[in-house]
């Protein structure tokens, strides 16, 4: 469907892409995974047309439908309310029913993303960001594409929400690109692994567990390989310095000396990347209570759009020495002011 042919990308003299071709096959879901800082984001732009590869090109064909959703959002949503903001993009119709048809998908789409029947009518500027971008993926869902290309599309949804796009992914007629750092969602949607590494692509069949595995044993067949090799070569200069002004030998190790020159280097394995160990000092005992917060209040206040209150006489909240706690809930009801007011 899309194909990446030899693109080449710098920036700020550190080579992003190589080279790099690639096949996006039609009704394949991909999860791209990669190091943090190898070039997932830009590759999807390069995808996209929002960014110019410096070398190559992406022939994608001429009736290809495609839906970007990026991490951020940089644009404003203008004054239309939820249901008109999805809708945005879509060809005007005048058959009525064809528009109430498509309002009607663009409803079951939002309540899909944790949208309430009474939000439909809110102004799409007055909400957080992260409903925002729910209005984005909602009206690329609405314009069903051919290919998805999804850069961690989970980031701002709630644990329903996740689950609904996990089961609407899994029956997507279509390619799907997903960059997430939500193992559990790649494991269950995708069916294959496309791992971005120093500007190449290798393709792995299969969800992110068996990818793991997979990876696991050619790091060591790898491991196993660079050894003998080492050892090869340190026998070999052995061999070089013992003799090299022995004439009896001389053929001998000139051989060994272009042996060496035309041999074709082995890497070690990334060992490094396997984990991160992280150390913090001993917190000395607390009482047994922590943190006791009396019954409060919270108002944001805005002029333009009028006041939010987020917590009304809300609480009393007390955590205990030992309590584990989870602060769940939708988008917007508070958890990031609760975090703050604690």
């Amino acid at each position: 469907m899309i194909n990446i042919s030899n693109i080449s990308l710098t920036y700020r003299g550190k080579v992003i892409f190589s080279d790099l071709g690639w096949n996006i096959k039609k009704n394949r879901k991909y999860g791209l995974v990669g190091p943090n800082g190898t070039g997932k984001t830009t590759f999807l732009n390069v995808i996209s047309g929002i960014t110019e590869p410096e070398k190559g090109n992406v022939s994608v064909p001429k009736n290809l439908v495609l839906g970007y959703l990026p991490q951020d959002l940089n644009y404003k949503i203008k004054d239309k309310t939820v249901v008109e903001e999805a809708l945005e993009g879509m060809k005007s119709e005048t058959d009525e029913f064809i528009v109430e048809t498509v309002k009607y998908k663009a409803e079951k789409i939002l309540m899909g993303l944790g949208f309430s029947v009474d939000q439909f009518d809110k102004l799409a500027s007055s909400l957080s960001g992260g409903w925002k971008m729910r209005i984005e993926l909602a009206k690329i869902l609405l314009k069903e594409p051919n290919v998805l290309l999804l850069d961690e599309p989970t980031n701002h949804l709630d644990i329903e929400s996740i689950e609904w796009i996990e089961n609407y992914l899994n029956s997507y007629n279509g390619s799907v690109v997903i960059v997430s750092h939500d193992k559990y969602l790649i494991d269950g949607m995708v069916d294959t692994i496309a791992e971005l590494d120093k500007g190449k692509i290798t393709e792995f069949k299969g969800n992110y567990s068996s990818y793991l595995v997979e990876k696991e044993a050619i790091a060591e067949i790898q491991l196993s390989t660079y050894k003998n090799q080492q050892k090869k070569i340190e026998q070999t200069e052995r061999f070089i310095e013992r003799f090299r002004y022995k004439n009896t030998k001389a053929k001998q190790v000139q051989s060994r000396i272009k042996m060496l020159e035309k041999m074709d280097m082995v890497d070690a394995p990334d060992s490094d990347r396997k984990s991160i160990n992280l150390k913090f000092p001993e917190a000395p005992r607390s009482g047994k209570v922590v943190y006791e917060l009396s019954r409060f209040t919270k108002v944001y206040k805005n002029e333009d759009l009028g006041d939010n209150t987020v917590f009304e006489d809300s609480g009393p909240l007390l955590i205990e020495r030992g309590d584990k706690i989870a602060i769940a809930g939708k988008n917007g009801q508070g958890k990031s002011t609760l975090t703050k007011i604690i």
